[in-house]
């Protein structure tokens, strides 16, 4: 029986996002996942006659964690499954989508159900379902009825079911038979069965999980971030506005990792900036101070939405090819996409830069990013609209983002965006 490792070393390999942990290095563990004892459990729900079968199974070490869904009119047509790799110094989320019409990919009366902070590594056991009382067989909930703790030993059940918030709508009539997975495992896939009339059950493909020593932390020389003179600040891509400094305060060793941007009404009014803590992930264990969210509101206290999203990961071929190496990864180059007159911010792309630890050398270089995660955009974008890229100097990376707005009354539309940034260099 073979057993493939997944390892991952707090922020150096930059693919996840990082969240949580807790124990030294010495006494880190990762999640291993037994890939021989994968199987699928039964059906909480219904698969239905003709029905559709979409499986979510990211693969490289992540366990389910939680359920979300979301219905249109009455047709549950979204599904967003909730993932983590874990160890008992990092814990990195992200999530999967699964919509079909009339649902499109945003939340329509979105609820969800998640496991809690998992201590030192939680999985799911059990989900039920809660379906419609017609014939139709609609998902109308969804439920963690069991919960399983891993161990270096295996899976055992939690005396107590450790879930939050809850994913139950109108017309919620019969909880049905659960999907469980087998003794000793946990939930590392989801097969999402829908019909015509939207999604009609869910399935939990399983395998054991365990917790398993790491190696020693490598000794990683001493850098950071010049922070003793004036910032650099890149052009603008895009056009000027009122500047708005979006990051970290001045001073604080962080880098950009990503960047969100929502509109209200059209008007792209929202910014936010995700940064990690620059070389502290490398030589400490993980913590969630190590990671911050920075944003510049612009939207008349509305909800904004239609959300585009761009993350510094590096493409999956690069993480395994110099899955041996320690790295960070950030931000060093925006552009933007706008609207057709140029009045407003409609896509996002970035450049990044990796802090590569050579033996004693710290070395800052670009690297290749997911073509997936480097660029977004919503509608009224295209090739045409693409504006100048705007880059740090050499051996830089972007510790903030500077929004430019439109004048007038709010939502205000971002209409230009430039980057601050730092000198990585040795010592502190």
């Amino acid at each position: 029986m073979s057993m493939k490792t997944f390892v991952f070393y707090g922020a150096a390999l930059a693919w996840l996002p990082a969240a949580g942990g807790s124990s030294a290095w010495s006494q880190e563990r990762n999640v291993v996942i037994d890939e021989s004892t994968i199987a699928t459990a039964g059906v909480a729900g219904f698969s239905g006659s003709g029905s559709e079968v979409t499986t979510r199974q990211p693969g490289a070490g992540a366990l389910l964690y939680g359920i979300g869904g979301g219905e249109r009119g009455d047709a549950p047509c979204y599904i967003e499954l909730s993932w983590s790799t874990q160890t008992a110094a990092e814990h990195s989320l992200f999530d999967t989508k699964f919509w079909k019409p009339p649902c499109a990919d945003e939340h329509h009366s979105y609820e969800w159900t998640k496991l809690t902070a998992p201590s030192p590594a939680l999985g799911i056991g059990e989900i039920q379902v809660c379906t419609n009382n017609d014939e139709k067989q609609r998902l109308k909930g969804a439920k963690i009825t069991l919960a399983r703790d891993i161990t270096e030993t295996g899976n055992h059940d939690m005396p107590v079911v450790s879930a939050q918030g809850q994913l139950l709508r109108p017309h919620c009539d019969t909880w049905n038979h659960p999907s469980r997975c087998a003794a000793n495992t946990v939930a590392i896939g989801v097969k999402i069965h829908s019909g015509d009339e939207g999604v009609t059950g869910l399935q939990l493909v399983c395998a054991t999980a365990k917790l398993e020593a790491t190696a020693p932390r490598p000794t990683v020389p001493m850098f950071t971030l010049d922070n003793t003179k004036t910032p650099p600040i890149t052009g603008i891509s895009g056009f000027a506005g009122t500047p708005v400094r979006v990051g970290p305060t001045p001073g604080v060793r962080f880098g950009l990792s990503g960047i969100d941007n929502s509109e209200q009404r059209d008007r792209p009014c929202f910014l936010r900036v995700k940064s990690d803590a620059v070389r502290e992930s490398l030589v400490e264990t993980w913590t969630s101070d190590m990671m911050r969210y920075d944003e510049a509101d612009r939207c008349d206290d509305r909800t904004p939405g239609d959300a585009i999203s761009v993350r510094a990961y590096t493409t999956n071929d690069f993480a395994t090819t110099h899955d041996d190496e320690l790295y960070q990864v950030y931000v060093s180059g925006v552009r933007i996409c706008t609207n057709n007159d140029a009045t407003r911010l409609k896509g996002v792309e970035i450049r990044a830069r990796r802090i590569l630890v050579q033996g004693d050398e710290v070395v800052v270089q670009s690297v290749a990013l997911d073509e997936t995660r480097r660029q977004d955009a919503r509608g009224h974008c295209n090739d045409d609209n693409w504006r100048a890229w705007v880059d740090c100097p050499a051996a830089h990376i972007a510790t903030a983002a500077v929004a430019h707005y439109e004048a007038g009354n709010e939502p205000r539309s971002i209409t230009g965006l430039q980057l601050e940034c730092r000198l990585v260099e040795a010592g502190y």
